[in-house]
């Protein structure tokens, strides 16, 4: 399918609208300017996705490194999960289909079946993939294929690490114990292995650490095309949330009773006080935990936004908003490094007491609280600032090193190291 390739990115359509799109594209960008062949190979799957991601697509062009495989040939229970799609079951019906899927295959409906890949050819001597399970299985079916070496890329854990959102804890178990002898067996075959943070390195066993590396999740702008689009001084006192939004991170209700107060205590109308959601649309409970603290005026929830239609809001935002993933105090996506890049305080009202908590902290980018009452504080505090028209920037330095154009070159030293 490609020419001359060395490299090849195995992972899901690569015109979605999804973290893992941006991260991917700048591995390969990189690679291809430092002298690589690289390309990427996306499968485009005929499933619904999980409710909370979007199946949006990116309309702009992409360069011709990027190739889409539609996945045509299914197994016989994604042909079920394809038909349970086609009836509209909800997606708890579904779940049942899903979890056949993990007993007879062991890995996730994401994979790619063997008959597919058999047209797939290329002369690349390393694949790299990352995602869900039956991704990294497509990939080390290819890599096999053509006698490449395997890097996998982890940005969510699968089975070492926190269970996943969205995920009850029972079916994380009966997860577990159909998958991990799989991913087990291709840790040991992978020729290295990638994640995006220390403290999900550390979940995995003694026997694989010597062949980790970090490359973390980067911003998807570059701080000297932002750093002159950043207001330092608002015209409307809002409060930005980017992204996903999961209803474990609901379970806490901290910031919303907070701004209820807020509003309150300054007698605030919609017209004061702006609260965006950019990416929301999709999780039920946020508009119920909005409507039941009565603040449906001064909230703007949207679909997934791309680059262009978001940078507004982060040029003009008053303060970042972080909500703690449940119990979980692993998890730093990457609004983190868009939120940094911006120079506007992050407020997490009750700490993860992990990597959100210590990115603040590292970078003296905003507030931890604990509880109600110093979520208020810190409110008025930031809301006195823009009646009295403050700068509210953080002097925290240039901020290159957050770009995925930056972070993306810790792949060359791992490429090197393997071609040694």
């Amino acid at each position: 399918i490609f020419e001359k390739t060395d490299i090849l990115i195995v992972t899901h359509d690569i015109k979605l609208n999804q973290t893992f799109t941006n991260r991917y594209l700048s591995f390969n960008k990189t690679l291809n300017n430092n002298g690589y062949r690289s390309r990427i190979l996306g499968f485009s799957f005929p499933f619904k996705p999980h409710p909370n991601n979007s199946l949006k697509k990116n309309n702009s062009t992409l360069s011709d490194t990027y190739l889409s495989f539609k996945v045509k040939s299914l197994n016989p229970i994604q042909r079920l999960i394809l038909k349970a799609d086609d009836l509209n079951l909800s997606y708890s019906k579904k779940k049942i289909l899903l979890a056949l899927h993990f007993l007879f295959f062991r890995v996730d409906q994401w994979v790619v079946n063997k008959i597919n890949l058999s047209n797939v050819n290329l002369n690349a001597s390393i694949v790299i993939s990352g995602g869900s399970s039956g991704m990294i299985k497509s990939a080390s079916d290819l890599a096999d294929k053509n006698n490449a070496k395997l890097i996998l890329d982890y940005r969510d854990p699968i089975n070492f690490g926190y269970h996943l959102l969205e995920t009850n804890p029972l079916i994380y178990k009966f997860k577990r114990f159909f998958t991990i002898k799989n991913e087990i067996k291709f840790l040991r075959k992978a020729n290295h292995v990638i994640t995006v943070s220390a403290s999900l390195k550390n979940f995995f066993p003694k026997e694989f650490q010597n062949k980790i590396s970090v490359i973390e999740n980067g911003s998807n702008y570059e701080f000297e095309l932002v750093k002159n689009r950043i207001n330092p001084v608002p015209n409307e006192f809002n409060i930005v949330y980017l992204g996903t939004i999961y209803n474990d991170q609901l379970l806490d209700e901290t910031f919303f009773i907070a701004i209820q107060k807020f509003i309150k205590q300054n007698k605030l109308t919609e017209k004061l006080l702006k609260i965006y959601f950019l990416g929301s649309i999709l999780n039920g409970k946020l508009l119920e935990v909005i409507k039941k603290y009565g603040l449906e005026t001064y909230v703007l929830i949207t679909e997934r936004l791309n680059e262009t239609e978001v940078i507004n809001y982060l040029s003009n935002a008053s303060m970042f908003l972080h909500l703690k993933y449940g119990n979980r105090s692993e998890i730093i996506t990457s609004k983190n490094a868009d939120y940094l890049m911006f120079k506007k305080p992050i407020l997490l009202p009750v700490s993860d007491h992990g990597d959100l908590a210590e990115s603040i902290t590292k970078h003296n980018a905003g507030f931890i609280c604990n509880d109600i009452e110093e979520t208020i504080n810190v409110l008025n505090k930031e809301y006195t600032k823009f009646l009295n028209k403050e700068k509210i920037t953080l002097n925290n330095g240039d901020l290159s090193f957050l770009s995925r154009s930056e972070i993306s070159k810790k792949i060359i030293a791992i490429i090197k190291n393997l071609d040694k």
